[in-house]
């Protein structure tokens, strides 16, 4: 009776340091296409931040500094005090769209 099979289990080790085998270990290769792969990361957050600022202060083609830069400021504020994104968030959102209002 396939039922009443006892499974063999393994006990859990109480050693406070982690285990490594083999086939667990991370190894790095010398190729290429890693390295193209560790440039791409090394370039993609400034190429995004530097596209995000552009996108910031220019309208339709033109310099121009509208409500948008005064939530991303007050967000920029906001998370560096309280270290909280949602709030920094609620208040760029709040603050874009009094400054749209008036």
């Amino acid at each position: 009776m396939l039922h009443h099979r006892r499974l063999a289990l393994r006990e859990a080790s109480r050693k406070s340091q982690p285990q490594s085998s083999p086939g667990h270990s991370f190894t790095r290769s010398s190729s290429g296409e890693e390295r193209s792969s560790s440039a791409s990361w090394r370039i993609g957050p400034p190429l995004l931040a530097a596209l995000v600022a552009v996108q910031l202060v220019t309208a339709r083609g033109h310099p121009a500094v509208e409500a948008r830069a005064a939530g991303v400021g007050t967000a920029a504020a906001v998370f560096l005090l309280r270290r909280s994104l949602i709030l920094a968030l609620a208040t760029a959102a709040l603050v874009t769209a009094l400054l749209r209002l008036a």
